[in-house]
């Protein structure tokens, strides 16, 4: 909105994104305390990315149509099995009953790993660009150890 020189549309969408913050925060944590006030900080961002796009729909009509790529379809259904993946890992975990301080961090690290996995292995599966970048940047360190061919 700055690059188009629309000062005013963006104190206007600073001043409401306030507004929605305490409204949020008058909501939420008198209900939920500290998690409230969580869920209300992540939720602001959310608030203003919306009304930036909003806005920038009258300077670009098919600015939605970006959200319908093939890859934003992908992370979407990496997502849900990610979420799927770690919430059966969890309750199979807590089903377990292991002792205190070790059964927390299992509930911790399991889920984390089992999701993590089915995220990258799917992106990797379904030839994500971004994975196949970080991963070609990651490795590169590792590369001036491969023996030369030859």
């Amino acid at each position: 909105v700055l690059a188009l020189k629309e000062t005013r549309a963006s104190v206007a969408v600073s001043i409401t994104s306030q507004a929605i913050a305490i409204m949020l925060f008058v909501l939420l944590v008198p209900k939920m305390g500290h998690a409230g006030l969580a869920l209300g900080g992540s939720l602001v961002p959310i608030a203003i990315a919306l009304l930036y796009f909003l806005y920038l729909t009258r300077f670009i009509p098919q600015l939605h149509s970006v959200f319908w790529h093939a890859t934003y379809l992908k992370i979407i259904a990496l997502t849900i099995v990610l979420g799927i993946g770690v919430t059966f890992t969890r309750q199979y975990v807590t089903s377990l009953a292991i002792p205190t301080q070790l059964g927390l961090a299992t509930e911790l690290v399991l889920p984390t790993i089992v999701g993590a996995t089915l995220y990258l292995a799917g992106a990797y599966l379904w030839h994500i660009p971004e994975l196949r970048e970080a991963l070609s940047i990651f490795l590169k360190p590792f590369k001036r150890f491969r023996p030369a061919k030859g």
